[in-house]
Parts: structure tokens; sequence; C-alpha cells
């Protein structure tokens, strides 16, 4: 949460009978301010997979591809992404999505931005396309305590995932076991976990990410929130 309005928050959760976190790392920050504090996860939507695979710029580049989407903001750890380039030169990294003006992306010629995409749809293009899925993020207390959504389109597509080792994503990390996450506390680990990331996978651990989606789904959570109510 934002520290200017945190107080207000505190005291606003304070006020509410039931508190649903999306975060296990908020969950742990604020639950002693809350009368029932509870996590609802994430559910894992599969709808993009019934998308149309087209063309796209990541056609033709070299592999291994580690493709990032979303938001191209303050929330990036721009070293993390140029000691990927540097250690994958055979490789491509590859961000997409809205940039913003004050992040400074270093110039690489295996460092791809590719123009923000007009449908939600037109990202099976690219996963489909793609190695690895990447949340090069930074461990603060903005970044730290996310649930990426990104974890949803990477995940229902079978890529494993290759980021930052956030409070956040440790905690899944362990709650999921191996072959899920690829995780490192600074740019040298995370380019090593990539690499490791990229070694290990093989269709059987695809197929084990792919069913773990279905069998989270948003009805699931739909239903764990039918009983909170």
């Amino acid at each position: 949460m934002e520290a200017r309005i945190e107080r207000f928050e505190k005291k606003l959760l304070l006020k509410a009978s039931t508190v649903l976190f999306a975060s296990y790392t908020l969950y742990q920050q604020y639950r002693d301010y809350t009368k029932k504090p509870v996590v609802l996860e994430d559910g894992f939507d599969t709808k993009l997979l019934n998308a149309e695979l087209k063309q796209c710029p990541m056609d033709n580049l070299p592999r291994p591809r580690f493709l990032y989407i979303g938001g191209i903001n303050r929330k990036i750890w721009p070293e993390v992404l140029e000691e990927l380039a540097r250690t994958y030169p055979e490789g491509s990294v590859v961000l997409v999505g809205p940039r913003s003006d004050d992040v400074n992306i270093p110039e690489l010629s295996n460092l791809h931005i590719l123009p923000e995409l007009a449908s939600y749809f037109d990202l099976a293009s690219y996963l489909a396309r793609a190695d690895v899925g990447i949340v090069p993020y930074y461990n603060d207390r903005y970044s730290g305590s996310m649930h990426p959504a990104k974890l949803n389109e990477y995940m229902i597509f079978g890529l494993p995932v290759v980021g930052t080792a956030t409070p956040e994503l440790e905690v899944l990390n362990a709650k999921w076991g191996k072959g899920f996450l690829y995780l490192g506390k600074n740019p040298v680990e995370i380019a090593e976990a990539a690499g490791m990331a990229v070694e290990c996978n093989d269709d059987i651990r695809v197929k084990a990410r792919m069913v773990f989606t279905r069998q989270n789904t948003w009805a699931d959570r739909l239903e764990e929130f039918f009983k909170i109510c």
C-alpha cells in the first residue's frame, strides 16, 4: 500500500467485517488490522487458449525467448533485463506492453520492446512463441507484495516463470512446489535461474503447469468466496 494513505487504509480495514487479500504478503502485513482476514488467491482464466494464433514480431527472434507482458513502469528492474540479455546473447528478451517515459530500459541488440497490443487476445500469439515468462520486478515494498496477474497468462500456456525472489513469489514458490517458479535475489541469480528454467523444461513440466491452472480456476475461487460470504 502507498505510505501516504496507509494510516487511512488501516482505519478502513478495522471497520470491515471481513477483508480479502489477494496477496499472502499483504495478509501478513495487515492481518492485525482486520477482524477477519482471509487470503483469496487469484484463480486462473484459460480463455486465451481459445484465441487465434497469428503472425507476430516474435516469429523470427532467436531462442530461448524470455517474455515479459504488462506495464513497463516503475516495477521493472532494468538491471535484470540487462543481465538476461548479456547472459544469453544467443537468445531474446522481449517486453510487450505500455511503457512509462521514466523507465530507462538498456539498449541491447537482443532486448526488444514491442508495441502495446490492441487486443488482449493478441497476447496468445506471443505466449505461444515464448520459452519463459519473466517477472523482473524490484523487490521493494510496492512490488514485493504483488501477486503478478501475468502469472495467469504465463502458466496457462505452460511456461516456466523466472523472476525476482519477492516475498510474495517466494510464498507461492513454497506453496506450489518445484517446476513453476525459478527465482533469484539479484540480477545474476535471476539470470542463473533463467538458465535452469530453460534447461529443465520438458513436455511433462509444461503439461503439469497447464493441469495446475485447470485445477485452480476462478470458478473454484468463486466457490471459496461464496463460502466466506
